[in-house]
């Protein structure tokens, strides 16, 4: 089977971080996540063993059908037999079957494409909230991402900035931004949203999210002093099956230089 379903109660993050990987640009990477043989009876199989987990394993379905206010009753396995399997990608029939299931807003179910979770996504940078003078603003923090991913040049300007507050990301207000990253909130409050998304904006597994293009490319953040830089995030595949796990790590405390750092294997 080409998925599975998990019950999760703690989302972790983290990067493989070797030599022996292989980058993409999202389109690349869905190209070769299609190239599977499935006809339509193969995906409507899918469904099946989806809606037969749910409805022998959730005993939230019939809640979510009449939930309390303010939320809107949701209909899973109506939605899932919606579901249109006729001519239809390996991606886009992930993209449904994960926004049907998002559209429950329970963060503890996670859904698992194999063909999906090999592919990790990536930012040269995270985001973090300060607090001044009773306002909250946002500043970046650069990863050590961008030296394994990015151009020097990306690199020096966005170090160069790392105290400047963040006044928009992409014409956006920058808390509007993470906010809306992913586009589907999958908790029920809005603040517990955005400490979830601020976790796996800048880096994280293709799967988590029924990512789109547009969510990964021509990222540009402007700063108060009115300097922008652009970026796309990187998309990777683990090739070495002895790899090494390693987590996500800003440059310490924001004081190494990129400059200092080897760059390799830019785009």
């Amino acid at each position: 089977m080409e998925l599975r379903i998990i019950f999760l109660m703690i989302l972790f993050i983290f990067i493989y971080c070797d030599d022996d990987y292989e980058t993409f640009t999202f389109d690349e990477a869905v190209e070769i996540i299609n190239k599977v043989n499935y006809t339509e009876n193969d995906y409507k199989k899918m469904i099946s063993y989806i809606k037969n987990l749910f409805i022998k394993y959730y005993v939230y379905l019939d809640i979510a059908k009449n939930p309390p206010s303010p939320l809107k009753p949701f209909d899973l396995i109506k939605q899932l037999d919606s579901i249109n399997t006729q001519n239809i990608s390996y991606y886009d029939f992930f993209l449904k079957i994960h926004t049907s299931i998002l559209l429950l807003q329970d963060n503890q179910i996670d859904i698992s494409f194999k063909r999906i979770i090999d592919f990790h996504y990536v930012s040269p940078v995270k985001f973090i909230v300060k607090t001044e003078n009773n306002k909250n603003y946002l500043y970046l923090q650069l990863l050590r991402a961008c030296n394994l991913f990015y151009q020097q040049e990306t690199c020096t300007k966005l170090y160069q900035n790392k105290d400047v507050h963040i006044k928009t990301i992409n014409d956006l207000n920058p808390f509007d931004f993470i906010q809306t990253f992913g586009k589907y909130p999958i908790l029920k409050s809005e603040q517990a949203n955005f400490v979830y998304n601020l976790k796996i904006v800048y880096a994280g597994n293709l799967q988590f999210y029924p990512f789109i293009k547009s969510d990964f490319n021509n990222i540009t953040i402007k700063f108060e002093n009115d300097l922008e830089v652009t970026f796309n995030y990187t998309i990777y595949k683990i090739q070495n099956n002895n790899r090494r796990l390693i987590q996500i790590q800003p440059l310490e405390n924001n004081k190494q230089n990129p400059l200092h750092q080897s760059f390799r294997n830019k785009k």
